[in-house]
């Protein structure tokens, strides 16, 4: 709300009960605030208790920045020792000078008590928002750390699972390989693998189907039981001949595989009507 000078009254019943008041306040007030607030005192107005002063004005009786007038100015007005009022002047009513009432000790205990509700309000709305966001932190850190230590335990997860897999598989292969344990060969049909078990591991045996396959398949035989009766015979062969080299009685066999080859093509060529002889 804005005034016009000639609606104030004397705010002190006497310029004696102003300069008590002033006495008073200035066992709180800071130097510059004591220096100000005493400037406002000597020059109130015929109105006893405001004050009509420009900022430089004062700057210059105390022979300090005008920067330092306003904060000083703007201290005593929130602690409630004055109060600023704003005015106006001509019949236009224009913004007029600023005008400084310095207040009675009541009028200073109704504004401190007002800004220290103010200030409890502040207070209490910073702390309830600080908790809030506090809050909201804390969860946010606990959905971090729980993030965290879920990513790191499902790495640690996944890598012992890698790991044990990889040992496992490591282990079966070893055992498979060192035990006793025959797997037939799906390809293998039964009379071969029988033939063959007690001689061959199961590698091996469909290692030599695949080359019976090649050198039938490549003469035009398709008959399974033609692949039997042919690979049972090489095989057969192929074991007395290694028993003859282990006894002794034959000359050693460079190469099994081609001796196992050279078995099959011999069979084929006496037995069935090569017309596409594999070389």
């Amino acid at each position: 709300m804005a005034y016009i000078m000639n609606d104030f009254d004397n705010n002190f019943e006497t310029i004696i009960a102003m300069d008590r008041t002033v006495e008073r306040y200035n066992r709180h007030l800071k130097e510059t605030e004591y220096r100000v607030l005493n400037v406002l005192k000597q020059h109130s107005l015929k109105v006893i208790g405001f004050s009509h002063l420009k900022l430089q004005t004062i700057a210059d009786l105390l022979h300090i920045s005008k920067k330092t007038v306003y904060r000083t100015l703007k201290n005593l007005d929130e602690k409630g020792y004055i109060t600023k009022i704003h005015t106006v002047s001509g019949k236009r009513k224009n913004n007029g000078a600023l005008v400084f009432r310095i207040n009675t000790y009541t009028q200073y205990e109704v504004i401190r008590e007002k800004n220290v509700h103010a200030k409890m309000s502040t207070l209490n709305q910073v702390i309830k928002t600080g908790k809030e966001l506090s809050q909201q932190a804390l969860q946010h850190v606990h959905a971090k750390k729980e993030t965290i230590f879920f990513l790191n335990l499902l790495n640690i997860f996944l890598s012992n699972k890698k790991r044990l897999n990889k040992t496992h598989s490591k282990v079966l292969y070893h055992n498979i390989k060192n035990s006793d344990i025959r797997v037939k060969p799906m390809e293998v049909p039964d009379a071969i693998y029988n033939v063959a078990k007690p001689f061959f591991s199961d590698e091996k045996i469909l290692s030599l189907y695949k080359v019976m396959l090649k050198e039938t398949i490549g003469n035009n035989i398709y008959d399974t039981e033609d692949h039997i009766e042919i690979m049972i015979y090489a095989i057969q062969s192929l074991v007395k001949a290694k028993k003859k080299e282990f006894n002794g009685l034959a000359s050693k066999i460079k190469n099994d595989r081609a001796y196992y080859i050279g078995i099959l093509r011999e069979y084929i060529g006496q037995h069935y009507f090569v017309y596409n002889a594999v070389i």
